[in-house]
């Protein structure tokens, strides 16, 4: 089953999606121990899943966590990329008055 990752403003307006990276895959892995990596094990990989800005960064240091322990050049930057989503939620880092959250979309 693939995942579709969006970032979209509260508006419903899309400002960035993909579904080339495998994160079911990453979802996979995180759920192999999901007392070290809660959020990221705790997506449904058949239904919707969305992360808010606060639960955005507490995501970045599972992510982080993951990248260091996972060897796969794949895996590794489907990390990297659901990092650099999951940055674009958080307000802080651009200043952005508009209101953001991370969709993970199952199939």
């Amino acid at each position: 089953m693939a995942l579709t990752v969006r970032v979209q403003e509260y508006s419903g307006t899309l400002v960035e999606e993909d579904c080339e990276h495998p994160y079911s895959r990453l979802v996979d892995v995180a759920a192999a121990t999901p007392a070290d990596f809660p959020l990221l094990a705790g997506v449904d990989r058949y239904d919707d899943t969305i992360f808010n800005p606060r639960q955005c960064r507490a995501l970045l240091k599972e992510v982080q966590a993951l990248m260091q322990q996972v060897e796969d050049k794949d895996l590794r930057r489907t990390a990297e990329r659901l990092s650099t989503l999951a940055d674009l939620v958080i307000p802080s880092r651009d200043h952005r008055t508009t209101h953001r959250r991370l969709w993970f979309n199952g199939d």
